[in-house]
């Protein structure tokens, strides 16, 4: 094969301005460092066009190569001219033209409305004699997303500029058509090998395909829907890739009572499971065993799931909740139950949320914490027993940076990485090393507990994540939920066993689970339903492993006895509880093993 010399190559728009240029989807047509390559047939693939039709949101790629009519038009190839003609073949406007020559960029095209255009090719050889032509007419958006061929065959030689300012197939120092004074030139090569790495065209697969040193550079893994975080990933027709995120992708989810709550990349929630006080958000009372959205919520950045409600943070630091209210906890200043999102009244500044059993707290940016529904003991931290159904402000505490909470306690992480919790201590759930009376305000911090990054409550114990990945946890120990090794209570911090690499830590009512730097899980403590994953309903008081979860990048909170985690690729697994179908498996059916949750994508 022949691998073409270096030259730079321009953009030209005929008979226009030139229109601000898309950014390219992948790096198909990113060619700068890459070599071209004489693929079988003959054919030499080019690039690709990003044609975002019309008001269409998602910009498609479209996709060429040349196949030359037989080796001896091939071989004398210097430059290709790659056009996009206006109304089809015969069309004289040229909205794209691009020289693409061995180790040149193809510049990035413009937007394309939908309709009708020309594929237009022109091979030049070295005395720049336009000698082989070619062109395919398509239809957008009709022809996006596959990969045409334009047949290049022998025509009427002409030459396209004078002698002395053709170098290399490109007119240097001269005027072109369309008004464009080329580059200078570069100095032809014949492609030798680089350190015994031959060069070929970058390509996304994790490898230094043109032996640069650097492998997938040309690719925008961010943004790119057709390697969206990866090269192996894609994103689904007509959706968006942000961060190298799928917008349709799931990247939370919260575990309720009887129901889970899943967030995607674009902030819509989707829920599933019981629905009897509306838990769901859709807007019913009906139960669903698969995925629903919440009605009116496309900004979420948070969920949180309770006993039978559930809040989301949303982009403008409000939250909203819905679910059962019977003792305040949506904080709409009713007992009323809501099927769809209402605003928390008079909360403004949120940075977290959490949703306990039958109460909800959140994290204000002045460092202060709000809390509201259930209090009989003294969990909402305002010095009484009193319910609330509006925000109510915890006292004695400015410094908050995360908040938790379940059926009857609440913690909070302080900056500096200690912790203090409030509420029932019957079991030494607040940590500080007594047992008894409840406390209905903030008071000592936990004992020991001085670089915390997380802090998680369970049903009567509590957690905290320590940021060299190990963790310590207080209170009941009736199944194993401290992760100790014992079946020991302990009024202050004990450190769970084996687990130095956590990056996370989420607790349920008597089980607790850590996703692990590896992406694996481990769960301990009450395995009656198969809370922990292992296949077996046999408790545990020390971590082991969830089977089959090695790549997750989230796991859920939750409230009961069922827990989920998200994987990298944005798949929802669940295990345990299911009596009211919040695994999302189409059953009600305990698993004790994880299940795929159906229905999303």
């Amino acid at each position: 094969m022949r691998l073409l010399p270096a030259s730079a190559g321009r953009v030209v728009i005929h008979g226009g301005a030139q229109q601000r240029p898309q950014n390219a989807v992948g790096s198909s047509i990113r060619m700068q460092r890459g070599w071209w390559r004489a693929c079988t047939a003959g054919a030499i693939v080019l690039g690709a066009l990003t044609a975002g039709c019309g008001n269409d949101a998602q910009a498609h790629e479209l996709r060429w190569s040349f196949v030359f009519a037989d080796d001896a038009l091939r071989a004398r190839a210097v430059v290709l001219e790659a056009r996009v003609l206006g109304s089809g073949c015969a069309g004289a406007e040229a909205i794209y033209d691009a020289e693409l020559t061995h180790g040149a960029s193809a510049p990035a095209p413009p937007r394309l409305a939908r309709g009708r255009y020309g594929l237009d090719g022109v091979a030049r050889d070295e005395n720049c004699h336009a000698y082989a032509h070619g062109c395919t007419e398509v239809d957008l958006p009709g022809a996006a997303d596959q990969m045409l061929t334009i047949v290049l065959e022998a025509e009427t030689e002409r030459v396209e500029c004078p002698p002395s300012a053709c170098v290399s197939g490109s007119c240097i120092g001269a005027m072109d058509d369309g008004g464009v004074t080329r580059d200078a030139p570069l100095v032809p090569l014949d492609a030798p090998p680089v350190d015994g790495c031959t060069p070929f065209m970058e390509q996304c697969n994790g490898l230094d395909d043109d032996c640069d040193g650097e492998a997938d550079e040309d690719f925008d893994l961010t943004s790119s829907t057709s390697h969206c975080g990866a090269c192996d990933h894609a994103c689904a027709p007509g959706d968006s890739c942000n961060d190298g995120i799928c917008g349709r992708e799931i990247v939370d989810v919260t575990t309720g009572g009887a129901h889970t709550c899943a967030l995607r990349a674009s902030g819509s929630v989707l829920c599933w499971g019981k629905n009897d006080e509306g838990n769901l958000g859709n807007g019913t009372t009906t139960s669903s065993m698969s995925p629903g959205s919440v009605v009116g919520l496309a900004d979420a950045t948070r969920i949180t799931a309770g006993g039978e409600h559930t809040c989301a943070l949303r982009s403008d630091a409000t939250v909203v909740c819905w679910g059962g209210n019977g003792v305040g906890e949506v904080g709409d200043a009713t007992t009323t139950n809501r099927t769809s999102p209402v605003a928390v009244l008079s909360l403004t500044g949120v940075v977290d949320v959490i949703s306990g059993g039958f109460h909800t707290c959140a994290v204000l940016d002045t460092g202060r914490i709000a809390c509201w529904g259930y209090n009989n003991h003294g969990q909402l931290g305002v010095g009484d027993v009193v319910n609330r159904t509006v925000p109510a402000m915890v006292g004695g505490i400015t410094d908050a940076v995360h908040v938790t909470a379940d059926n009857g306690s609440t913690c909070a992480l302080l900056r500096g990485g200690t912790a203090v919790c409030w509420g029932v201590n019957v079991e030494g759930e607040v940590g500080d090393g007594t047992v008894g009376a409840d406390r209905v305000a903030p008071g000592a911090p936990v004992l020991g507990v001085t670089d915390a990054i997380g802090v998680n409550a369970g049903g009567t114990f509590a957690c905290a994540l320590l940021a060299s990945g190990a963790a310590s946890c207080w209170g009941d120990n009736g199944w194993g939920q401290l992760g100790d090794g014992t079946l020991v209570a302990h009024p202050s911090p004990a450190a769970v066993f084996g687990l130095d690499d956590a990056v996370a830590l989420e607790t349920s009512y008597i089980h607790s689970c850590a996703l692990r730097r590896s992406g694996s899980v481990s769960c301990w403590g009450y395995n009656g339903n198969g809370n922990l994953g292992d296949g077996t309903l046999v408790s545990r008081s020390a971590p082991g492993p969830t089977s089959g979860i090695t790549s997750a990048r989230a796991i859920s909170r939750g409230v009961y006895h069922h827990s989920c985690a998200v994987t990298t690729t944005g798949e929802v697994w669940c295990w345990g509880a299911n009596e009211r179908g919040q695994l999302g498996d189409g059953t009600m059916t305990d698993q004790p093993l994880p299940v795929r949750v159906v229905g999303l994508p």
